[in-house]
């Protein structure tokens, strides 16, 4: 479609390129998250930094692509009671198609008060395709949480091309 509505692309001097219209998002967690460990849970997201073209559903906690193409993903969060006695935790950026993953066994001889857990991926998604985040905790106790700050919890993405 046609775009009207002011500069669409910018070359400066030096040859960098702009487009202010570009598909990018940060989404943030205010607010801590408990689940039934072990087992999988899906991130809640509760407020953006920002979200050009409107394509993160805060109510699903979710991104929709636009358009097809690459797309990088990040995501970064503070776990909070890290169990010794869990086998591991995974982190998982789950795709329509793929889901890609981090890994983490933690054989620590005693239960951590925090960790921080971060994972980045570049994805190839049809129009409509969807992206959200798990965390799961297999085997140990229901301690476990995902501690709500914006510094801390984020979900960020931005099509390439």
């Amino acid at each position: 479609s046609d775009y009207t509505a002011g500069t669409a692309l910018n070359i400066d001097s030096s040859g960098r390129v702009t487009t202010p219209q570009q598909v990018s998002f940060r989404a943030e967690k205010t607010v801590d998250q408990t689940a039934t460990f072990p087992g999988t849970m899906t991130l809640t997201w509760d407020s953006m930094a920002y979200d050009v073209g409107s394509n993160f559903n805060l109510a699903a906690d979710r991104f929709y692509a636009p358009v097809t193409g690459k797309y990088v993903f990040s995501v970064g969060l503070r776990v909070d009671l890290i169990d010794s006695a869990a086998n591991y935790y995974i982190l998982k950026i789950v795709t329509s198609n793929a889901s890609y993953v981090w890994i983490l066994s933690p054989k620590f001889s005693t239960d951590l008060a925090y960790m921080s857990f971060t994972l980045s991926t570049i994805a190839d998604l049809d129009a409509s395709d969807y992206c959200f985040i798990q965390i799961q905790q297999s085997s140990g106790h229901a301690t476990t949480h995902v501690h709500g700050s914006v510094g801390y919890d984020w979900f960020c993405g931005h099509l390439l091309g």
